[in-house]
């Protein structure tokens, strides 16, 4: 969590081009699409050689489905709690305890 905050904290220091933040869900919705913006935010080359590489990949695990974590309300609570700074950052909501 300190990791995770002193990051929020000093991610502007980043220069432009060493960095790309996406959220899951638009990588899950959009995977191809996101890693392309990716490979352009962070200057990285290649991404049209890799790309028919990158849409096999994406098909093979196209029927991934994912795991559904059941927490405890105790943990759930606690998750909350500490990680509430990281829900409001990225405006992801908080499964109520």
């Amino acid at each position: 969590i300190r990791m995770m905050k002193k990051f929020l904290a000093e991610k502007h220091l980043i220069p432009k081009g060493n960095f790309a933040e996406v959220s899951y869900e638009h990588l899950d919705k959009e995977p191809l699409k996101m890693l392309e913006y990716i490979y352009k935010e962070a200057n990285l080359p290649g991404f049209e050689n890799k790309k028919t590489i990158f849409e096999k990949y994406i098909t093979e695990i196209g029927h991934y489905e994912k795991n559904n974590l059941d927490l405890e309300n105790i943990y759930r609570k606690r998750i909350n709690e500490e990680c509430q700074f990281a829900f409001d950052e990225w405006k992801y909501p908080v499964q109520q305890a």
